[in-house]
């Protein structure tokens, strides 16, 4: 009698008493982490006719949101700023987006109190107030990150405008290019929560 071929069958179950090793789970598209945290800043002079190097400072309340559907970081800050060199406390609320949490555009309405005055050597040169509907706009930079305590602490550069506009009708871009632009560096924390 012919010999019955030998069994084609594929192990499915524990061999030897060996398990079957499993691979952990992928996150979900659909999850996602809200975001929160602070920073602070000093503020750079840009026209130094007062001879002061720091301006003032930048602060920031942040919350937003990261989605991994599109993977974007969305944003909402509060800005407490002080422009020494303007005289004016800004209270900017802007809305921010990024691809990841290392650079980020933001924009919005602001407060603004004071009467913005910059001291030049032609004298003092005032400009318009502050407040509008789109105040502030700009770029935020924090190419590196360390975990500290259960957030994340980061260098980061932000580059804005701010919308200061002369009364006076003569010529002077130095002074006009000094009023609507915010150079800052500074530190911030933020902490990241899953939504499960």
């Amino acid at each position: 009698m012919p010999g019955r071929a030998p069994s084609q069958g594929i192990a499915t179950g524990p061999q030897n008493g060996n398990s079957i090793a499993t691979a952990p789970p992928e996150r979900k598209e659909s999850d996602s982490r809200f975001t929160a945290g602070f920073a602070i800043a000093p503020t750079w002079n840009a026209f130094f006719s007062d001879g002061r190097i720091i301006r003032g400072f930048a602060s920031q309340l942040r919350f937003g949101m990261e989605t991994y559907t599109v993977p974007m970081i969305w944003g909402l800050e509060l800005r407490p700023e002080w422009d020494g060199t303007l005289g004016v406390f800004r209270l900017p609320i802007t809305l921010s987006v990024g691809r990841n949490d290392k650079y980020r555009f933001f924009g919005g309405p602001v407060l603004s109190v004071g009467d913005p005055t910059l001291q030049t050597i032609d004298g003092p040169r005032t400009y318009s107030n502050g407040t509008t509907w789109f105040g502030a706009a700009g770029v935020t930079i924090a190419p590196v990150s360390i975990k500290v305590a259960t957030g994340n602490l980061a260098p980061y550069a932000e580059l804005a405008w701010q919308s200061y506009f002369p009364y006076n009708n003569s010529l002077n871009l130095g002074a006009d290019f000094a009023a609507g632009l915010r150079f800052s560096t500074g530190l911030r924390y933020t902490w990241k929560f899953t939504d499960k």
